[in-house]
């Protein structure tokens, strides 16, 4: 699958998500009940095999930024809301891997350093998995000024988002 098929999965799950009705628990069963959970579940393994099958650069950087995006947005967010639970473990702490090694090799652009500046605000949820053996990346986030919000304007989010999943719904609404 290639970065838009995905990015049209994802915005096909929030359609369905957003349209739910109930509690955040009866939003919990319908969403698990559907198979929801399961294929984003899958949305976010696929962007991995992008990440390790693409020899495109910007497609690369592309899909990593969503893939660091769900790992910690599924962590902040209820899944009644985001339609993420329970995702792979392996896949999440891989994609990190691939993170620390962006900056170990100075390869991650602006974006992704903002993005991950921004989530280092909540730094659990990427420290959980990167203290203990990914030092470029825990360094980075604990290197962080929380004081900031490292975001750049809200003209800049609302163009640069277009067609980017849910990453891009998320940034375009700051």
């Amino acid at each position: 699958m290639n970065i838009n098929e995905l990015s049209d999965n994802e915005l096909n799950i929030f359609q369905q998500v957003i349209s739910l009705c109930g509690t955040m628990e009866e939003k919990s069963k319908q969403l698990k009940d559907s198979g929801t959970f399961d294929k984003y579940r899958e949305i976010h393994n696929q962007y991995l095999r992008l990440i390790n099958t693409t020899e495109d650069k910007e497609e690369f950087n592309e899909a990593l930024k969503r893939l660091i995006f769900l790992n910690w947005y599924h962590m902040m967010e209820p899944s009644c809301f985001t339609g993420l639970w329970e995702l792979d473990g392996d896949t999440i702490h891989e994609s990190y891997l691939h993170l620390n090694d962006y900056l170990k090799t100075n390869k991650a652009d602006g974006e992704l350093k903002w993005m991950v500046s921004y989530y280092s605000h909540n730094d659990w949820t990427i420290l959980l998995y990167s203290e203990k053996e990914m030092p470029e990346l825990t360094a980075f986030v604990k290197s962080v000024d929380r004081t900031k919000s490292h975001l750049p304007d809200k003209d800049v989010l609302a163009k640069t988002m277009i067609d980017r999943g849910q990453m891009g719904k998320y940034f375009a609404s700051m």
